[in-house]
């Protein structure tokens, strides 16, 4: 089935709706700590490891970039949640960020070389940067 990009409405995330179709979501999102793989509180820090940086950074009404460590372990997390009701919507709102986005983003890691990341990867996976280095180098001949 081929998805064209709709309009996702963030709104409904407050709500525990779907983004794509209005359809209550099943799951509220909680934190997982990667170490223990148990429920966990989390500890926000400054991004990129500056004092001086924000603990957060908005990106829109929903999403947002931040670094946290599980309490219980001090270790990585994941985010279970949901804002998509099923399979369909899920494609629905990958296609549409792609199509807002871009089907890859040009990530510089910490060693100063630029990466081509598929943005679905990002959506669906997350990025850590030691992640980076699986990923391709940017080439900006060609680069969409």
């Amino acid at each position: 089935m081929t998805h064209k990009a709709k309009p996702i409405k963030w709104i409904n995330s407050e709500a525990g709706l779907c983004v794509m179709c209005d359809r209550r979501v099943g799951k509220a999102g909680h934190y997982v700590c990667l170490s223990c793989n148990r429920p966990c509180e989390v500890d926000f820090r400054k991004l990129g490891g500056d004092p001086q940086a924000p603990r957060t950074l908005q990106l829109n009404a929903v999403l947002f970039l931040a670094d946290l460590k599980s309490r219980c372990c001090n270790y990585d997390v994941e985010v279970l949640s949901q804002i998509t009701c099923s399979d369909d919507c899920h494609e629905d709102f990958v296609v549409a960020l792609c199509a807002q986005f871009g089907e890859f983003k040009k990530i510089v890691g910490p060693d100063g070389v630029a990466r081509k990341v598929p943005t679905r990867t990002i959506i669906e996976k997350g990025l850590r940067t030691a992640d980076l280095k699986r990923f391709p180098a940017w080439s900006d001949q060609g680069a969409a």
